[in-house]
């Protein structure tokens, strides 16, 4: 979240500079960066639009097509309506880094890859201002100035009289989303005086005669505030105001609705403002009845349910809690009445609401976090003072219902614990100092502190969260060096997580590459392999017609993926590590696979994914078969256990793949033992054969080791070659063969034997011939 440096500085006497502080409170408090003169936006370049095209499969989609100047980008399926052909536009292509995904709680970046949208496949995605972290409005594309130079890679430039602190806000710190949390943390770390005072409030003084509020569910709204005011006179607002909304991203409307935003980025409590002419009776905090619709704010009727939250009055709801107000009692021009509502909800119920929706708002995205109840009040008072200041307003009436006060936490710490912990001396007299500077009261006796925690610090629950806040005062820099004692670690390991290691360093060896992909597939996807889709998980909310349901295999995805590589390079080998689902019986199992696939335009490789599978399960000295179910599928075993099928297709692109049973296969692992190294010294011979080309060589490996168990150390494949000199449907390897005895030198001639009886019997077996 960004905050501006020169708002910060009239609410905490800061005398640092904004690169000093941004240093400062990463040390000490939360990742904090001073912004560059230049952000430059990681594969996202300047395009222009050169064609729209309606989606075939989508009313509300269009496929663009854009150029960079020089090159043609396209399609690009993209869901905003705000620009036409000629528009210039941030596109971001494959690869590029998106800063804020709109369908993450957190926002947190994104690797944008190609996508199949409703059946057609974008490659790339038009960015909006919310997307690009450079503003609040996620509903229509950032549309660049015309003069922009097509191609370029996509900077902002920072206006260098406002620099801003882009902070890195902890998830359980909700008094960071505000400029005086962030204030408060400032003057409590470096001593500089805060310059909000606390006033009495004056709102619970007013009469309710008219305005009446209830809370129908306390369990999703704790606390509801509503105020009534009178004689608004809607105008601009003050230009301080409609820099400071421009400066976080948001368009300044009028007046009121300016400052219930100016107040939510302020002290980080949303509040909403009605016509008060458009309420009919009392306002009721409810959920919502059944087949309930809400025309909402920005121009759509949504439909709810019964489990979201509304503000209702007598006859009709007045806004989606949380999330977004209602078209019909918004402010307008002629307003001169309004209700200005601050409440506290449930955080689970306001995530819930806006991602059912698919509306995710500056509200909404603060009320995730649990915001304390004690802001709604500062908030409103705030606010009222601000419109009585810039709107003329006068206060009429005041309603609240729910709880009065939260209870305070109360935290016992033992000033000995904490150095224990921290492996500091800091005394009893300096920690009650500085938890003092971060606003917690205390009461002492001897070493152990009575503390009580400030509404605004919900992450304070326990005396390690003491501890914490301790040592970040006094810096993590400033803790000695010491060797932590640490518990023996015998059962605390997990075997899958240290297995999957193993095999993923053994696989990469051989060449294999680790690949990941999403665990949803597509329904059509149980029609084109014949699965029964009544033992699929189906995912309640899906981000997409293509994420509907949770893989039952991981090779499900690989199908379209090795056709993507396929574009750009003639052979590959791929594996992957994953979890896989089904339903049975009502319950969703769940276990964990290993999948290998092997594919070339050239050749058939189902002979390197089994050898390289034997390879595998001779480094896990796990004893493997494959039997033989039709002439394309196989199935895999480990010392006789089933594990999964193995199946090899010859079409244009020719592939072979294996999905095991990944916990099966980690049973048969043995355990590493230490062989000490031989004294004596070793011979190395090598084997070059000309064999048929679907001939796995993990069977000639086998064959080789298995020859003699005592002598033959080692063999290690080190060429394979296809083309002139070699006859079309073979394959020539090199085979590079170690001969070592453990209490002995071994003799030329007794070596030129074994070496000469191993090619006899591969002679025999696989019809090889000998290679000079």
């Amino acid at each position: 979240m960004k905050f501006a440096y020169s708002w910060l500085k009239e609410l905490v006497d800061i005398r640092l500079s904004p690169d000093k502080l941004a240093e400062f409170l990463s040390l000490h408090a939360f990742e904090t960066e001073a912004d560059a003169d230049q952000k430059v936006f990681s594969g996202i370049i300047v395009a222009k639009v050169t064609k729209i095209e309606k989606h075939p499969n989508a009313d509300r989609l269009r496929i663009i097509t854009l150029t960079d100047g020089r090159n043609t980008f396209g399609p690009v399926v993209c869901g905003a309506w705000n620009f036409d052909v000629g528009a210039t536009v941030p596109l971001a292509l494959p690869g590029g880094i998106i800063p804020h995904d709109q369908h993450d709680p957190d926002g947190k970046p994104f690797t944008l890859s190609k996508a199949i949208i409703r059946g057609v496949e974008s490659q790339g995605m038009i960015c909006s201002a919310k997307e690009l972290g450079l503003g609040a409005d996620g509903g229509g594309i950032l549309l660049l100035d015309s003069g922009s130079k097509l191609g370029e890679p996509f900077a902002i430039k920072n206006s260098s009289s406002e620099p801003m602190l882009d902070v890195s806000v902890p998830a359980n710190r909700p008094d960071l989303i505000s400029y005086r949390g962030v204030a408060w943390e400032i003057s409590a770390l470096t001593g500089a005086k805060y310059k909000i005072k606390n006033k009495k409030s004056k709102l619970a003084n007013l009469p309710s005669k008219v305005l009446k509020v209830r809370i129908s569910d306390p369990a999703l709204c704790s606390k509801y505030i509503g105020v009534r005011l009178v004689n608004i006179k809607i105008k601009e607002s003050p230009k301080f105001i409609q820099d400071r909304l421009k400066l976080s991203g948001m368009r300044p409307i009028n007046n009121v609705v300016d400052i219930t935003n100016y107040v939510m980025l302020e002290i980080g409590q949303p509040l909403h403002a009605f016509d008060a002419t458009m309420v009919t009776g009392p306002i009721n905090v409810r959920k919502a009845y059944l087949n309930e619709s809400l025309k909402t704010l920005d121009g759509v009727e949504r439909k709810l349910t019964t489990n979201m939250l509304v503000i209702a009055d007598a006859k009709k709801p007045l806004a989606i809690a949380g999330v977004m107000g209602g078209a019909e009692s918004a402010v307008i021009d002629f307003t001169g009445e309004v209700i200005l509502e601050a409440a506290n909800f449930n955080s689970v119920s306001i995530r819930r609401t806006a991602r059912n929706l698919g509306l995710r708002t500056d509200a909404s995205s603060r009320f995730e976090k649990s915001l304390p109840v004690g802001l709604a009040m500062a908030a409103a008072e705030y606010a009222v003072e601000l419109l009585v200041k810039y709107a003329s307003a006068k206060p009429l009436e005041y309603a609240e219902a729910g709880i009065k006060k939260e209870k305070p936490i109360t935290v016992k710490v033992d000033a000995k614990k904490v150095n224990a912990l921290l492996g500091t001396d800091i005394s009893v007299s300096e920690q009650e100092r500085i938890l003092k500077r971060f606003g917690f009261a205390l009461q002492a006796s001897h070493s152990t502190l009575q503390v009580t925690v400030p509404f605004w610090r919900p992450d304070v629950r326990i005396w390690e969260d003491l501890a914490e806040e301790i040592v970040r005062f006094e810096g993590l820099d400033k803790i000695p060096d010491a060797l932590a004692p640490l518990p023996n670690s015998s059962g605390m390991t997990d075997q899958i997580v240290d297995e999957h290691e193993r095999v993923a360093d053994l696989l990469t060896g051989m060449g294999f590459n680790e690949a990941y992909t999403y665990s949803f597939v597509p329904e059509s996807i149980f029609d084109k392999y014949g699965i029964d889709r009544k033992q699929a998980v189906e995912i309640a909310n899906p981000m997409s017609s293509d994420q509907q349901y949770l893989r039952q295999g991981l090779g499900m995805n690989y199908e379209r993926l090795i056709g993507q590589n396929g574009r750009y390079v003639s052979e590959e080998s791929l594996f992957e590590i994953g979890n896989v689902y089904r339903k049975t019986n009502g319950s969703v199992e769940e276990h964990t696979n290993l999948f290998l696939i092997c594919f070339s335009k050239t050749r058939q490789p189902a002979g390197k994914l089994i050898g390289s599978i034997r390879e595998l399960f001779g480094r896990l000295g796990v004893e493997m078969s494959i039997a033989q179910v039709d002439e394309e599928m196989g199935e895999v075993s480990a010392d006789g256990e089933k594990l999964g099928p193995i199946r090899a297709v010859n079409e244009e692109l020719k592939w072979a793949a294996a999905e095991l049973n990944f916990e099966k296969l980690i049973k048969h692992i043995k355990p590493k033992q230490f062989v000490p190294p031989s004294k004596y010294p070793a011979e190395e011979l090598d084997a070059a054969i000309l064999v048929r080309e679907d001939l796995p060589w993990g069977e000639i490996k086998e064959l080789i080791l298995k020859s003699n168990k005592q002598l033959i150390k080692s063999a290690t494949l080190f060429d394979v070659y296809q083309g002139k000199n070699v006859s079309p449907g073979k394959k020539s390897l090199g085979f590079r063969i170690v001969y070592q005895a453990d209490n002995r030198t071994l003799k030329d001639e007794e070596v030129t034997k074994i070496h000469k009886e191993i090619l006899n019997e591969l002679k025999s077996k696989f019809h090889a011939e000998i290679r000079d």
